[in-house]
C-alpha cells in the first residue's frame, strides 16, 4: 500500500514537472511556426494581395497599425493618429480617412496580422505585415526584441534566405526570410528597442 502511494506521487510529479517543462519551452518561442503561417497565406491569398494593393495606394501611411497610424505630409513630417483621438477633420488634409483605417483593421483581423504593416528603408518597396512580436528585458535600458510574419517585396531578396524560421537562435540584431512564392516570404527579425 506505501508503494502504492509513493508510486503514485512520483508519478504525479513527474507529470506536473513534465507539464512544467512543456509549458517553459512553449513559452521561449510565443511566435507560430511556418507551417502555420503558410497555410493561412495559401488560403487567403487573395486577401493578401488586397493588403499589398491598399498599402501601394496608401504609401504616404506607414506604419499602419491596429491602435495608430502614422500619415506623412509633403515635407516628410508624420503625423500620428491613435484609435482614442478624434479623428482628423477635414480627412480630405491628409489623404487618408477613419474608414480606411478600418478597412485595414478588418483585414488584418481576417488574417491574424496582429501588429499592422510597416516599410522599412532597408528594403524599399518590400510591406512587412507583422504576425507576432516579442520583446524581453536585455539590461534595463534595452530589449530585445524579436518579430515574425509576412514580407511583400517587388524585387526579389536574395540576403538571409533560410530552410525555415523554427527555432531561430539569434542574439543580435539581424533579419531571415524564408521564400513563399514570387514576392512572398515570411521573415523573423531580431533588434534592440528600449522598454516603453
Amino acid at each position: 500500500m506505501r508503494y502504492r502511494i509513493v508510486s503514485f506521487i512520483v508519478c504525479v510529479m513527474s507529470f506536473v514537472a513534465g507539464v512544467g517543462i512543456a509549458a517553459i519551452v512553449s513559452g521561449l518561442d510565443s511566435h507560430l511556426p511556418d507551417s502555420t503561417l503558410m497555410r493561412r497565406f495559401q488560403t487567403n491569398r487573395s486577401e493578401f494581395d488586397l493588403v499589398v494593393r491598399m498599402a501601394n495606394e496608401d504609401s504616404h501611411a506607414q506604419p499602419i497599425a491596429y491602435t495608430y497610424v502614422a500619415i506623412k505630409n509633403d515635407k516628410g513630417q508624420y503625423t500620428y493618429w491613435h484609435e482614442d483621438q478624434r479623428w482628423p477633420n477635414p480627412e480630405a488634409t491628409y489623404g487618408f480617412t477613419k474608414e480606411r483605417w478600418d478597412k485595414y483593421r478588418a483585414v488584418f483581423n481576417r488574417l491574424d496580422i496582429r501588429h499592422g504593416l510597416d516599410r522599412q528603408p532597408e528594403w524599399p518597396g518590400a510591406i512587412f505585415m507583422t504576425t507576432s512580436f516579442d520583446s524581453s528585458d536585455l539590461d534595463g535600458s534595452e530589449t530585445a526584441d524579436t518579430e515574425k510574419g509576412y514580407v511583400y517585396s517587388p524585387t526579389e531578396i536574395n540576403s538571409n534566405v533560410v530552410d525555415s524560421l523554427d527555432g531561430i537562435n539569434v542574439d543580435h540584431p539581424t533579419i531571415y526570410f524564408r521564400k513563399l512564392e514570387d514576392h512572398w516570404y515570411l521573415y523573423y527579425q531580431w533588434s534592440v528597442g528600449k522598454p516603453e
